[in-house]
């Protein structure tokens, strides 16, 4: 067993992690929620990674548009729209009546009623998860993602499957071993 820099024993080199890294195992899962966040902050080289879900530190330290962008949005009129209520449950209600207008446009009947928005894919993906998986089922992730989304897949007790992404999409082999190893059932 190779070690790999930085981790402790526990972590062996694996051939199906573009990280060369397998964390170790927790709560059913075949992959550590806590090494997948480590590994989306790892910085592979100096090149900008729009994909990491977080903001370059420059933008952070040296651009005076971000404090005057948040000054802008944060005024007292939105801040007494948006932070003393709730809203509407489904979404905004004009969001989704032309959503649904849209939708007829291409010939896709749905009612405002019937549509739900979400404040982010996070979002959707936490009511897709709770409404369509249960505690067990295996989901397969790509390899480097959203941290956060193993953590919570994690926490709702799914087995979460890293699928390596290379220059040409996700591993197509690893992902028809865990159709094979993972098979749903057809009852």
């Amino acid at each position: 067993m190779r070690l790999a820099r930085g981790e402790g024993p526990a972590a062996e080199v694996h051939p199906l992690s573009p990280l060369g890294v397998m964390p170790p195992r927790s709560s059913g899962s075949l992959i550590n929620a806590t090494s997948l966040m480590r590994g989306m902050f790892y910085q592979a080289s100096n090149k900008p990674q729009p994909g990491s879900g977080v903001l370059p530190v420059s933008w952070l330290e040296e651009a005076r548009f971000m404090p005057a962008a948040v000054r802008k949005i944060t005024t007292i009129e939105t801040l007494r729209a948006g932070s003393l209520s709730y809203g509407e449950p489904l979404g905004d209600t004009g969001l989704r009546s032309v959503l649904a207008q849209r939708l007829a446009d291409v010939n896709i009947s749905a009612l405002p009623s019937q549509i739900m928005t979400t404040v982010g894919a996070t979002h959707a993906l936490d009511i897709v998860s709770r409404t369509v998986l249960k505690a067990g089922d295996p989901v397969m992730v790509e390899e480097p993602g959203w941290s956060l989304e193993y953590a919570r897949l994690d926490a709702l007790g799914m087995r979460v499957l890293p699928v390596p992404r290379g220059p040409d999409g996700p591993d197509l082999a690893v992902m028809a071993h865990y159709c094979e190893t993972y098979a749903p059932n057809s009852t």
